[in-house]
């Protein structure tokens, strides 16, 4: 998914299946395909506001995976940071790029 073409506060919007999630000192690594089988890798950080959010982000990051359940992807973008909203019909995450992505 090429986003640097893409331009507004709001862009880059998939359905996407989460493959693997690889999380390590409060950085996320997801591997995921879009509706066409193209595997893609996004790097995202993890809340830092609380343990219990970051605990539960990643066990709903970690279920979507097992699961093989499609989600909702779609990249925002501010003036000072980017995010990412990981969303299906119960739950939606919102967490910022990480600045390799």
């Amino acid at each position: 998914m090429d986003w640097s073409q893409q331009t507004g506060a709001v862009s880059g919007g998939a359905r996407i299946q989460l493959i693997f999630v690889t999380i390590e000192s409060g950085l996320v690594v997801v591997d995921y395909v879009d509706a066409a089988g193209t595997p893609f890798t996004v790097s995202v950080r993890l809340p830092y506001t609380a343990a219990w959010a970051a605990l539960a982000t990643e066990a709903v990051l970690r279920r979507w995976a097992a699961d093989g359940a499609m989600i909702d992807m779609l990249k925002i973008e501010r003036r000072d940071c980017a995010s990412v909203r990981f969303s299906d019909d119960e739950r939606r995450l919102q967490l910022a790029l990480s600045p390799s992505t």
